[in-house]
């Protein structure tokens, strides 16, 4: 398997005249999983020559200072929000995913207003040239982008495009036929809608002047789909998603490769004792050394069934392979006290105390090559460090896009994904586990596909992307030419006829495109 390598930084090639000192403002809110990736590419953009605001969770900003970002942090903390609504955690608990996108539009009309504010008075002071924004941002990043006639690229981790090929975020079986995926990708496009309507509520309320640039129907989610003027950055590789055949070919969609914190970066900032990447507990590499190498198991940001049930069934099946195992605490902070008060607690604490270590945070790119195997969620950043370290990686999905990678990994011959972690019982993750160490062809199959992403710089062809993008299509007026003809488009699509609906619906549920009824 491929070591840990790379110096701290890459440098990157010199932007084009025309990019320099060019103005970025970047919308991002999301666990710290979701945001390292995105601090990994500011940071590159900054390097490159580019000059970054950052507005993002009060609990990022200290993270994103040490990389030089200039941070703003008027986003709620995620994870402090769930601990401090019960509904919320409950929902998570019970892998409710359509109760979690409702009580998500509720906690946004609750605190939305109150970063408002801050966002419109950061427009106003940085004057950007172009915005970036998460996914999760993305419909501010389109109202901002109107009221200041400069583009809003969204910037995607997961790679999940409406199609009827392959798997969707549902996780349905294999069997189903195209034009129900599609119908099942319409549907998240609803909940989306759902999901992004309070933010836009809220900052057209503030900004009257964004009234008509609110995306109120699910044809227009569509028209960005398939014809948004901006191109799409996705932080995955092409090794992992390939282009569909009913993708519309109007889709600006780039597979950069990961946005990856170097190992080399990881490792050091983990021995000066940063927090963010394990630092200051001693225990990890002492562990490491003392034994075969262990399995990894940590589920991030999830919380499933309960913080016991999580320990316990981790623990149960490392016992049962009889392997040591690194267990990461992550939200449900997973820790030996919650091993206590089961029917086999005094088995599972002798075991642990010999041969599994509970760390609070790793640096992923330094512990999985030197891991067995690697037991994640199939959240978007660890299963990128997993892929590249070129160990077998075992997903078991939570929700959200998880099943979907999933199948990524299943598909890249490189790992398993197995059923949701809720119904998961500790004698198949022990099976699965043990599959990691005999069967020959995955073992070798996830060391080829290390090699080949380590071999990729995400970040220095997203910057490249973006580089071409604000020199050519900005610069010339053909980015500008593009969205005047996409907004009037919009604006017929506000209020679609009745046969009209039907017909475009019909359309994307056939053929998967707009076209011919809508073309730019």
């Amino acid at each position: 398997a491929p070591e840990p390598s790379g110096s701290a930084v890459v440098a990157p090639r010199p932007l084009s005249e025309r990019s320099k000192g060019k103005r970025i403002i970047a919308l991002i809110h999301g666990s710290r999983g979701d945001c390292q990736p995105f601090v990994a590419l500011l940071a590159g953009l900054q390097r490159a020559g580019f000059v970054v605001k950052v507005i993002t969770n009060v609990n990022h900003v200290e993270f994103m200072g040490t990389f030089g970002l200039d941070a703003a942090g008027p986003y709620y903390d995620l994870e402090q929000n769930m601990r401090q609504r019960p509904d919320m955690k409950k929902c998570m608990v019970d892998g409710d995913v359509k109760y979690f996108v409702q009580l998500m539009a509720d906690v946004t009309r609750e605190l939305y207003p109150s970063s408002v504010k801050h966002e419109i008075e950061a427009f106003e002071a940085f004057k950007p040239d172009l915005i970036v924004v998460s996914s999760i941002c993305a419909a501010q990043g389109h109202m901002y982008s109107c009221l200041k006639n400069i583009p809003a690229i969204q910037l995607d981790l997961v790679g999940g495009v409406p199609s009827g090929y392959g798997v969707t975020f549902a996780g349905e079986p294999a069997w189903f036929p195209r034009w129900a995926r599609r119908l099942i990708w319409r549907f998240i496009g609803h909940a989306q809608l759902k999901a992004i309507t309070p933010k836009m509520d809220i900052l057209s309320e503030r900004l009257p002047a964004l009234r008509p640039f609110v995306i109120r129907t699910i044809e227009q989610v569509c028209l960005f789909e398939e014809f948004r003027p901006e191109p799409i950055l996705c932080g995955s590789s092409p090794m992992l998603i390939k282009r569909r055949p009913d993708w519309p070919p109007t889709r600006q969609f780039s597979l950069t490769g990961h946005w990856i914190v170097p190992p080399g970066e990881q490792e050091r900032r983990m021995r000066q004792g940063d927090r963010h990447f394990g630092g200051g507990d001693e225990r990890l590499a002492d562990f490491i050394a003392a034994g075969a190498a262990p399995v990894y198991i940590g589920w991030g940001s999830m919380i499933s069934v309960s913080s016991e049930h999580m320990a316990c069934l981790a623990v149960r099946a490392a016992k049962l392979a009889s392997v040591r195992a690194v267990i990461l605490g992550g939200w449900a902070e997973l820790c030996e006290d919650h091993l206590r008060g089961q029917r086999d607690s005094e088995e599972l604490l002798a075991y642990a105390a010999s041969n599994v270590l509970f760390v609070k945070t790793a640096a992923h790119e330094w512990l999985f090559p030197r891991c067995a195997a690697i037991v994640h969620h199939g959240g978007v950043g660890t299963m990128a460090a997993a892929l590249r370290s070129g160990r077998p990686t075992i997903v078991t999905p939570c929700g959200f896009d998880q099943p979907f990678n999933a199948t990524l990994v299943q598909e890249s011959g490189a790992g398993l994904g197995l059923p949701r972690l809720a119904q998961l019982t500790p004698e198949a993750l022990a099976a699965a586990i043990r599959r990691t160490s005999t069967d020959k062809a995955m073992c070798a199959c996830a060391r080829e596909l290390g090699r080949k992403l380590q071999a990729e710089d995400g970040v220095a062809r997203a910057v490249e992307d973006i580089d071409a993008f604000m020199g050519g299509e900005v610069a010339t007026g053909l980015w500008a030419e593009r969205r005047a003809r996409f907004l009037v488009k919009f604006r017929e699509l506000d209020k679609p006829g009745l046969f009209l609906r039907i017909g475009l619906f019909c359309l994307k549920i056939c053929t998967n495109s707009l076209r011919p009824l809508v073309s730019l």
